[in-house]
């Protein structure tokens, strides 16, 4: 997944945005949700390796294998032109197969593809990876009342979910988990912390929590969350 050092001045506006007291989000606006996505993943067209050396495309979806892939709809680059399944299982298995480490920044991998897919598929695939989260982030061995925790923790713990898995949460984040279960907020919050992103967006998951603790409404500026700066190769995000 994405790293955004410290100091960004796109990820401070979109930090400033969450607390912009303009429009109240209802509880678990997916929409909202995506929007945060686009700041903190931002968006690669093409495949490439996230940092985690897993095969990724659009707004941070993880393609395990050249099946997955070949259900997007990928275009010839520059063209209307849908992609032939070979060409998507040829892309796949060059970036899979490719040296490069995907700490090297997602333009890295774009010699290596001509295909890509449009922002707006990219926000429809993160919408369902979403419902997909949550139906198992509600089920019995994860958080069942999940539905009725307060907006800013649901938000939270999706983002803890998108990074880590249902799974790498809870079994990685054990402390945060308990905390989260208890209703803890402000615990939930202190162990919430992830090495493997960015101190901007760990901010902003502890600010969440930090609202759900003081029981304050989930808000979000008018325009939505704002960009953060975009790897080399990635679109920034409009608002």
């Amino acid at each position: 997944m994405s790293r955004y050092g410290r100091g960004s001045p796109q990820l401070d506006r979109h930090e400033e945005s969450l607390s912009s007291k303009t429009a109240v989000a209802p509880p678990l606006d997916k929409a909202a949700f995506v929007q945060h996505l686009k700041a903190v993943e931002g968006f690669v067209p093409y495949m490439y390796k996230d940092t985690n050396e897993n095969v990724t495309v659009g707004i941070g979806i993880l393609l395990p294998n050249a099946e997955t892939a070949k259900k997007l709809p990928f275009f010839m680059r520059g063209t209307s032109e849908r992609a032939h399944p070979r060409h998507v299982e040829n892309a796949f298995n060059k970036v899979r197969n490719s040296p490069t480490s995907g700490r090297a920044g997602a333009a890295a991998f774009r010699p290596l593809t001509n295909i890509e897919i449009s922002g707006a598929e990219a926000a429809v695939r993160a919408l369902e990876a979403v419902d997909d989260f949550l139906r198992q982030l509600s089920s019995a061995p994860f958080f069942p009342e999940l539905a009725s925790y307060p907006a800013n923790a649901q938000m939270a713990i999706l983002d803890m979910a998108y990074t880590l898995g249902p799974t790498g949460t809870r079994e990685k984040f054990k402390k945060f988990t308990g905390a989260v279960r208890r209703r803890d907020w402000k615990r939930a919050a202190i162990e919430s912390n992830r090495r493997d992103v960015g101190p901007g967006r760990n901010a902003i998951i502890r600010q969440w929590l930090d609202e759900a603790a003081q029981q304050k409404p989930f808000l979000i500026g008018a325009r939505g969350p704002r960009s953060t700066r975009p790897r080399a190769g990635q679109t920034a995000p409009t608002a």
